[in-house]
């Protein structure tokens, strides 16, 4: 799943920053290895934290390009996002994930639990 160049994207609710953070930050397993529940739910057996930008808006978005503003290369992959998902979102989304050279191979389109929801949207370039 890396590959240079490529940036997949996660859009839905969270309750709080903190329900985002606690999401997507890696845990230490009894079992051993470093796992997140964000990996965990979407199948994901590795990706480079250091590529991964996650956030919850302050004010909920009704379009990707404005889900997108202010995080990394976000005047190129905005536009390409939103023709690819070409329709508005629904209302209250205030979550985003990101992780770049990374291209998620669609194991799971959506996940939730008591504190948030995230769907996959897709990949693209986020190379000029």
């Amino acid at each position: 799943m890396q590959q240079k160049g490529s940036v997949s994207l996660w859009v839905g609710w969270a309750d709080s920053g903190q329900a985002l953070d606690d999401y997507v930050e890696e845990t230490h397993p009894p079992e051993g290895g470093y796992l997140s529940s964000f990996a965990r739910d979407f199948r994901i057996r590795y990706y480079d934290e250091d590529f991964r930008e996650a956030e919850v808006l302050v004010e909920p978005a009704s379009g990707i390009r404005q889900m997108l503003d202010g995080f990394s290369y976000a005047e190129i992959v905005g536009p390409r996002f939103e023709q690819h998902y070409g329709k508005p979102l629904p209302c209250g989304l205030n979550a985003v994930v990101l992780i770049y050279n990374f291209s998620y191979g669609v194991e799971v389109e959506e996940a939730r639990t008591p504190l948030l929801r995230l769907h996959f949207v897709g990949v693209s370039s986020y190379l000029p």
